[in-house]
């Protein structure tokens, strides 16, 4: 599972890895969001959703965060990478991406990039510690991966797909 702060670029990370690894990428987003930043679930269905994503007998890559069902996936997974980058670069890259053409992979089809306020203070006010406190639960029994930088991403994308 890819988690971490919005634009850190979970979503071209998990993408470039699913490539790398002939492995099928859910983008949460893309799930959660029908045309306009409509929901599609309720609450209930969502959780019911992802309960389900996490049996599949197929290993695949589930990217986002959704804080309200983030212990279904961590419980599931067997490795979770961490985008937890200095926060002025995730706002940088968020008002970079409103500029780019062309529909988003990670997005529902007619989904336009933007930036509000609730975007930009759950960037502000991510909780990395308390984050990063959760993960070291599960630093013995599953790989964590945490990634601070472009540098460490490349790398780390090396390596998880020559496997």
């Amino acid at each position: 599972m890819v988690i971490g702060l919005q634009g850190a670029g979970k979503s071209t990370f998990a993408h470039k890895l699913g490539q790398g690894l002939h492995r099928k990428v859910i983008h949460l987003d893309k799930e959660y969001y029908l045309f306009d930043w409509k929901k599609r679930f309720t609450k209930v269905e969502w959780v019911a959703f992802q309960k389900k994503l996490v049996k599949q007998k197929e290993w695949i890559i589930i990217e986002g965060n959704y804080k309200s069902t983030l212990d279904i996936r961590l419980a599931e997974a067997d490795t979770i990478i961490f985008f937890d980058f200095p926060k002025i670069l995730c706002i940088y890259r968020i008002f970079k991406r409103l500029f780019k053409s062309g529909q988003s992979f990670d997005k529902a089809e007619g989904i336009k990039e933007k930036v509000g306020f609730k975007l930009l203070r759950e960037v502000l006010f991510y909780p990395s510690e308390e984050m990063q406190h959760k993960l070291d639960r599960y630093k013995d029994s599953k790989r964590v991966i945490v990634l601070k930088n472009s540098k460490q991403v490349e790398a780390t994308l090396q390596a998880l797909a020559s496997n």
